[in-house]
């Protein structure tokens, strides 16, 4: 045997060796194979097989003179070779198909997932906002502009709107006004009114209570075109707000570029249940508000009168005697501050009590009240005119000229009196007797100057009553 055939010998015999050694290892892997490819791959082992008998059929042609010419074999196994080579290509055509099939589903997956997580960063965002600007509105709802406002710009960050606009109804069942509104062209819709049938988007709300997505706002008919241009939005997004089961106003958000999508307007109409709720009870603590004022004013109103009442005598509506002594307390401490005189007139009205008798207790109620405005008129808004009861009335004169300017007012009063009065269609003809004590004079305290003034009016009417008298002057005037 030459050198060269022992060298093909060996070469032939360890490449059988391999291909048993991959026949048993494919049979190992039977189980592992897909059942698409089973076929395909019994083929291999077969053609495998075939390789591993053609090897050693060459051997022994090579070895001795075998049956089977040596040219037949080389051929069979060249044949079987292609095949082996064809059926390869096939599995690894099937086997890259399948791989690209894979990787596009896995993209498409992973697509899906990174899809649906941004959602939920989405909801979790608007979430986020939702939670934190409802505590805002809720601490708003007190005052009616900051609530809107606040409403206003919670609605352009919760869904990203360049412009965000809150339509109100009117309350005439015909128009609503834009109350509120922020963002690019704020200015061009704030405080307008629209027609409801003929409002554009935020109209159709008012008879559509739904939340309406727009993405293409030149592409539905019920926008109005030009003012969306004016505006430069391109897609739109609204809800209603109600109050009860009637729609009061509305959420109205419009940006341009990315148009608004089916999470935006979920979101929105989450917010829209919230805002309503906070809206109503806006109202509920405005009419709480107005409840309260109108019953804090007539309670103001009932104590004013309450205390009018207290300090006031109310047959004449002049001060009483409660008030009658604090003013001459007042009087009494301005005086010693000052180094003044004051005067106190005591005044009675001379024979009342036959007036009573002889027109009736109604006609003399007149009377007194005529005589309190008579003597009212007499003196300085600085002085007092009070009513002690029945026919007895006290003057208070402050920063006083002596006794001399005392007695002018007395003189006033004694001859205003000698005018008759029209009381109930009758002329009634009055006099009276005034008792004048001074301060510091004839006393110190509250007291002391009405017993001396008493003690002077009593001396004017044993003097002939239409007169009055000074304490300390002996003789009549």
């Amino acid at each position: 045997m030459s050198p060269i055939t022992l060298i093909v010998v060996i070469e032939v015999l360890i490449g059988a060796v391999v291909m048993l050694f991959a026949i048993i290892r494919s049979l190992r892997l039977r189980a592992a194979v897909p059942v698409h490819l089973r076929s395909n791959w019994l083929v291999i082992v077969v053609l495998m097989v075939f390789f591993f008998f053609g090897y050693l059929f060459f051997i022994g042609n090579l070895l001795g003179d075998g049956p089977i010419p040596l040219e037949l074999v080389t051929g069979t196994i060249f044949m079987g070779g292609a095949f082996f080579v064809y059926v390869c290509i096939h599995i690894s055509d099937i086997s890259i198909n399948e791989i690209q099939v894979k990787s596009r589903d896995l993209e498409a997956e992973i697509a899906e997932r990174d899809r649906r997580e941004g959602e939920r960063l989405r909801y979790q965002q608007g979430f986020e906002v939702l939670d934190r600007c409802t505590r805002g509105l809720i601490a708003t709802a007190t005052d009616r502009d900051v609530f809107l406002h606040t409403l206003c710009e919670t609605l352009r960050e919760l869904v990203d709107a360049e412009l965000a606009a809150i339509p109100l109804d009117d309350g005439n069942g015909e128009t609503f006004t834009y109350r509120a509104a922020c963002g690019r062209n704020a200015e061009m819709v704030l405080h307008r009114t629209m027609p409801k049938n003929d409002g554009g988007l935020c109209g159709w709300v008012y008879h559509h209570p739904e939340t309406l997505c727009v993405p293409d706002l030149y592409d539905d008919i019920r926008v109005k075109q030009d003012v969306a241009r004016a505006l430069g939005v391109t897609t739109g997004v609204l809800a209603p707000l109600f109050r009860g089961e009637q729609v009061v106003g509305g959420l109205a958000a419009f940006r341009s570029g990315t148009p608004f999508d089916q999470i935006d307007a979920e979101l929105l109409t989450l917010f829209s249940q919230r805002a309503s709720i906070a809206f109503a009870n806006m109202k509920l603590l405005e009419d709480l508000e107005q409840r309260v004022a109108a019953r804090t004013a007539q309670l103001r109103e009932n104590q004013e009168r309450l205390t009018h009442l207290a300090h006031h005598d109310p047959l004449t509506d002049l001060p009483n005697r409660l008030l009658f002594e604090d003013r001459l307390q007042q009087a009494i401490a301005k005086a010693r501050r000052v180094q003044e005189t004051a005067a106190l007139l005591f005044f009675d009205l001379d024979r009342f009590k036959e007036i009573n008798d002889s027109l009736g207790h109604s006609v003399g109620d007149l009377v007194l009240c005529e005589v309190g405005q008579r003597l009212r008129t007499l003196v300085r808004e600085s002085d007092t005119v009070a009513r002690l009861g029945g026919d007895e009335f006290v003057i208070i004169l402050e920063q006083v000229d002596g006794e001399e300017g005392v007695e002018e007012v007395a003189r006033k009063v004694v001859q205003a009196m000698a005018f008759p009065l029209s009381v109930a269609g009758r002329e009634v003809t009055l006099t009276g007797s005034i008792g004048i004590s001074l301060y510091p004079e004839d006393g110190a305290d509250i007291d002391a100057l009405m017993r001396a003034a008493d003690d002077a009016m009593y001396r004017a009417k044993a003097l002939g009553r239409d007169n009055f008298q000074f304490y300390r002057r002996k003789s009549s005037t």
